[in-house]
């Protein structure tokens, strides 16, 4: 015989503030409701403009995309790097590429070869 203990009137309360606190958490991660979030949807939609200080920024950070691609085989860009030893890819090194990481990036380049 199943027991319905569980589903006694002390435990309802419990549920519906665990539900209502999933909710609000919901809720809370909406743009509508959080400012730094709206904040970031305008500056995204005014579009990201490369500052002349960003320069050696930007060039580390392709430099950095370009050791990702000499360090794969194929022609694709490595999804990452292991600072630390990975069970999954059995060391500390570069990630195998991934097609979509590499789809990601090609903009980003082909943007990144105007300045």
């Amino acid at each position: 015989m199943v027991s319905t203990t569980d589903q006694s009137p002390r435990n309802l309360p419990d549920r519906v503030a665990a539900s209502l606190a999933a909710r609000w958490r919901t809720l809370l991660a909406s743009p509508l409701l959080n400012p730094s979030g709206r904040a970031e949807e305008r500056r995204e939609r005014a579009g990201h403009a490369v500052s002349s200080e960003h320069g050696p920024h930007l060039r580390e950070a392709i430099g950095w995309l370009e050791r990702a691609q000499d360090a794969v085989e194929g022609g694709g860009i490595a999804r990452g790097y292991n600072i630390m030893y990975s069970k999954y890819f059995r060391g500390r090194s570069w990630q195998p590429a991934y097609p979509e990481t590499t789809g990601y990036i090609i903009p980003t380049l082909l943007e990144a070869a105007v300045y």
